[in-house]
């Protein structure tokens, strides 16, 4: 589920004709003088998200090296450390043209010097972040890092999207448990923005309380996720009356 940006609240035919919306309700105020049927509103909530599962599926698998297999052994805790992920981990390289070559290279350690917090934000810029509106869903993104002082509660809710993204991917349930504890802070960090009015007015904040619920169907696309989805919409869209 991804965030599409803020969709015109006008009618089929204003849409169109980019006519400004006059905000009548129940129809435009134009159809009305002209007597004329109006088409009738979208439902603005229904425009907010689109699963696009799938394309994020495919840039994962496109990014994957060639004739590479990672095999797993079952992680554990001390398998995830601040320097690595599932050091426990290693690459098998295939025998495709040169079987010799990799004779006694069949298994090699996987390692990164990445933090865990760092990864799941690289993770979370290459699949949801762009300049294209039309590709990504968080195009505006970029703007927010080059603005000095970052809000604690982005960046936290950032980096528990990206954890459940890369727990979903690959299977790992002892990072599941690592993006909750994320959660956790970036929902300690929204209710702390929202008390004050200064903070709770910024688009950061609004960010924010998306993500948490973009969070929800990632982690676990379930009724009661949908249910707590819908409950962080409506949160966001009484932010952006503010």
């Amino acid at each position: 589920m991804v965030y599409r940006g803020k969709p015109s609240k006008g009618c089929a035919i204003c849409r169109n004709r980019k006519k400004k919306w006059d905000q009548a309700v129940p129809e435009c105020g134009q159809f009305v003088s002209q007597k004329r049927p109006c088409p009738g509103y979208r439902n603005q909530l229904d425009l907010c998200f689109v699963d696009q599962s799938s394309q994020v599926a495919e840039k994962v698998r496109k990014a994957s090296p060639l004739n590479v297999t990672i095999i797993r052994s079952s992680p554990t805790e001390s398998a995830i450390t601040a320097n690595g992920l599932m050091s426990r981990s290693f690459f098998r390289l295939k025998e495709w043209s040169y079987p010799d070559a990799f004779e006694t290279f069949t298994q090699i350690p996987y390692h990164l010097s990445q933090s865990l917090d760092q990864l799941a934000l690289n993770l979370f810029m290459t699949n949801y972040v762009g300049r294209d509106a039309t590709q990504y869903q968080f195009d505006y993104l970029p703007d927010f890092y080059q603005q000095p002082g970052l809000d604690k509660n982005f960046s936290l809710s950032i980096v528990a999207v990206g954890l459940a993204g890369f727990a979903a991917v690959n299977n790992v349930p002892v990072l599941v448990h690592k993006a909750r504890m994320k959660y956790s802070s970036a929902i300690r960090a929204v209710n702390l923005a929202l008390a004050s009015p200064d903070t709770a007015k910024k688009d950061s904040t609004l960010v924010s309380v998306m993500l948490l619920g973009m969070f929800e169907i990632i982690i676990s696309p379930s009724q009661q996720s949908l249910e707590i989805l819908m409950k962080h919409l409506n949160g966001a869209v009484e932010l952006a009356k503010l």
